[in-house]
């Protein structure tokens, strides 16, 4: 009879181990395949995005098994945030700087190891300063300035125009909170949600300029971010090489706001493109941090 209730109670051990074991797959299957996980989601469609923008766009899929426990361990609103520090320093740290991922794979299993252990103690920002420590040493604002000029120079290929996208939309997000000072963590206007299968990259001084309008000058710096907008769907880029002159008008009236901002400027030359190319690589050092 002893013996019987004993294998009852290694048979339901089992089970558990079985099912966890399951539930375990389908939560990475989601992830993985960009699904957000949770049924009757508290996220907004912008957060839920964001997913998508960690795991496809970055490939940032080291960080999947932290996720996982977050998931299985903390609560929706944890999750929200911890994807949210993951992608601002997956941006900054691997994208543009290139940084090594056995630097952060230590502590991303570290993390995911505290969060199953004991989930009611575990505290986010435990993490997030320890990615700022790593970000203060390999990617601080000197060398991370320096790189996304490298880094985001467009070319006519898919990987590279994909980053841009990624990285002038969430500019986009966050103009607001930035023309507002820039104060506390980053917080993105969640109303817009861009599409960067449908984002178009807009040349401010024509990538093909005729030659009646053409400017030596800017030639040369033509694809420079500073020299880069978007248009946020693809019947939106009507503009194509016409000059700066004849393109104010769609600017004024985008709902972009990158674009509207432009209209400020009399014309488009090298001083001016030097100013709006200073200010998006302030508003990066402000955006992309933990």
């Amino acid at each position: 009879m002893v013996l019987e209730i004993a294998d009852s109670e290694e048979a339901k051990k089992v089970s558990h181990t079985i099912f966890d074991i399951k539930n375990e797959q389908q939560v990475f299957i989601e992830i993985s395949e960009l699904r957000w996980p949770y049924r009757g989601a508290t996220a907004s469609d912008w957060q839920q995005e964001r997913l998508q923008r960690l795991i496809k766009v970055l490939r940032h899929t080291l960080c999947i098994p932290l996720l996982l426990s977050v998931y299985h361990c903390l609560s929706e609103k944890e999750f929200i945030e911890i994807i949210d520090i993951l992608e601002r320093f997956a941006f900054r740290y691997i994208t543009i700087v290139g940084g090594h991922a056995e630097k952060i794979s230590t502590i991303y299993y570290d993390h995911a190891k505290l969060i199953r252990q004991a989930p009611q103690e575990y505290k986010i920002s435990t993490l997030r300063n320890e990615l700022k420590a790593v970000q203060q040493k390999y990617a601080p604002d000197e060398t991370f300035e320096s790189l996304l000029i490298q880094k985001l120079s467009y070319q006519d290929n898919s990987s590279k125009k994909i980053i841009i996208r990624h990285f002038l939309t969430t500019l986009e997000d966050h103009v607001e909170w930035y023309s507002n000072g820039a104060n506390g963590k980053p917080k993105p206007n969640e109303i817009s949600i861009f599409d960067l299968s449908k984002v178009t990259i807009e040349h401010i001084y024509p990538h093909n300029a005729s030659s009646a309008s053409r400017i030596e000058e800017i030639e040369l710096l033509k694809n420079d971010i500073g020299n880069l907008s978007f248009w946020p769907g693809r019947n939106n880029n009507s503009a194509g090489n016409k000059s700066f002159t004849e393109k104010k008008s769609l600017y004024e009236h985008s709902n972009v706001t990158l674009n509207r901002e432009l209209v400020k400027f009399i014309d488009w030359d090298k001083q001016n493109f030097q100013q709006r190319r200073n200010k998006l690589l302030k508003m990066a050092k402000k955006i992309f941090t933990v």
